[in-house]
């Protein structure tokens, strides 16, 4: 079992380390101070142990009466001989001292010092009234005074197994154990051990113990200060509370849990889905710039074969034949647009329609058919075009048409038209056929 040290400088781990096969010992600690801090004794008395506890400071000797009730707690001062002395009590430390100089001295440093009387009895006087027994170890801490305490004691009925004295100055590293080591050798003690602040004796009737002292505390006395336990205590109970309010907040963290694996969940599907998207407009947009590409390439194409047939269109009208039909193709674009113009649908062939409803129409009438008879005299190739045309519709003989005369040839031959002022219909008829001419030119 781990041993909680609660000494101030590790006193009560080297006594341990001794008397650790005592089960139930006996100590006396003059000087207790507190029943808790700092204290030499509080280790043993957890293991059973009881003792006397020795401190004229009212406040520590209430504390030990409350929290030693196995223990002897006598509020009164130990020296050389037995009364009444002057006690400076320096209130909440553990600086309290019979010494004037010492008292003087913690006043200069700025210490509130209250001065008081109290009963003072030697040890061999408390030993005599209270001691039946072995005392296993005696510690004495008086500030300064531990040459009178042991002057008090003189280790003839009572011999305290191991003997515990501070041996420096109050608040200093200067040794003062000269005036007193001498003493205890005399009485049959060895000096076993020296911790900075405390000198260790080992009776000689006891000097088996004194192995014990040959090292410092260390790893192998398993020990550990009562600092250092009362954070690993606080630092387990802050951990079961911990796991006491994971426990209640289980299922939230649960619930809390299952959204945050939903929201990834719906974020690496919208991260899908939005891949998807990408994918869809990059093949889209790959399908349309293959499309334009198509586009651009027939365009292309287009524009190469308008340029050929630009270029072949262009040497027609050097050829005779093209010049030749240059006057039907003017006829017919203008009856087409004249048909359109008219609301006449199907296009090229309703325009053929009327030109062969004109033509009759015009043969009937003899004045507009000497006018346009003149006209087509003047262009063969028209007039024949127009003869081609020309079919008998319903109500028309076939002579109507044959009696359309050969009009004269370019060279003079044929007969002629008579000359005179044409009439009002005439005029139209051939302003209506010079239009047309001029439009198939």
């Amino acid at each position: 079992m781990t041993f909680i040290s609660y000494a101030q400088n590790y006193e009560d781990i080297m006594l341990f380390r001794a008397l650790r096969g005592i089960a139930q010992g006996f100590y006396v600690d003059v000087g207790a101070n507190s029943p808790d801090e700092h204290s030499v004794t509080r280790a043993f008395y957890e293991r059973g142990w009881r003792g006397i506890n020795i401190e004229p400071v009212l406040d520590f000797h209430q504390q030990l009466l409350a929290a030693r009730p196995r223990d002897i707690n006598l509020p009164i001062a130990i020296a050389d001989r037995t009364g009444f002395v002057e006690f400076h009590e320096v209130p909440g430390t553990g600086l309290s001292t019979m010494s004037p100089e010492v008292a003087e001295n913690h006043r200069a440093a700025g210490y509130p010092v209250v001065k008081r009387s109290v009963v003072v009895e030697t040890l061999d006087e408390v030993f005599r009234k209270h001691v039946g027994g072995d005392v296993h170890f005696l510690k004495i801490d008086v500030e300064g005074l531990e040459d009178s305490v042991l002057r008090g004691l003189s280790l003839e009925e009572v011999r305290p197994w191991i003997i515990v004295v501070e041996a420096t100055e109050v608040l200093s590293q200067v040794q003062t154990h000269a005036s007193w080591d001498p003493r205890l050798k005399e009485r049959g003690y060895s000096f076993v051990y020296f911790d900075g602040l405390n000198r260790f004796y080992v009776a000689d009737e006891h000097s088996g113990l004194s192995r014990s002292f040959q090292s410092p505390p260390n790893v192998f006395d398993d020990w550990m200060r009562i600092g250092d336990r009362q954070a690993h205590d606080r630092a387990n109970l802050l951990d079961a509370r911990l796991r006491e309010e994971q426990e209640a907040h289980r299922g939230e963290i649960e619930i809390l849990k299952a959204r945050v694996e939903e929201w990834k969940t719906r974020a690496e599907a919208g991260q899908v889905g939005e891949a998807a998207r990408r994918a869809e407009e990059a093949a889209r947009r790959l399908e349309l710039e293959t499309r334009l590409g198509e586009l651009r390439r027939r365009v292309a194409e287009l524009e190469h074969a308008s340029a050929m047939a630009k270029l072949h269109l262009d040497a027609k009208p050097a050829g005779s034949s093209w010049r030749i039909t240059a006057r039907i193709r003017g006829i017919r674009a203008a009856l087409a647009s004249g048909a359109r113009a008219m609301g006449i649908p199907g296009g090229v062939k309703p325009a053929k329609s009327l030109v062969g409803r004109a033509v009759h129409w015009t043969a009937r009438q003899p004045m507009i058919k000497r006018a346009a008879v003149a006209v087509l005299a003047r262009s063969p190739a028209l007039e024949r075009k127009v003869r081609s045309l020309v079919a008998p519709p319903s109500g028309v003989s076939a002579t109507a048409v044959a009696d359309i005369p050969q009009p004269r040839r370019p060279d003079g031959s044929g007969p002629a038209i008579v000359s005179r002022s044409p009439s009002p219909a005439e005029v139209i008829v051939e302003t209506a056929f010079r239009r047309a001419l001029a439009r198939a030119r």
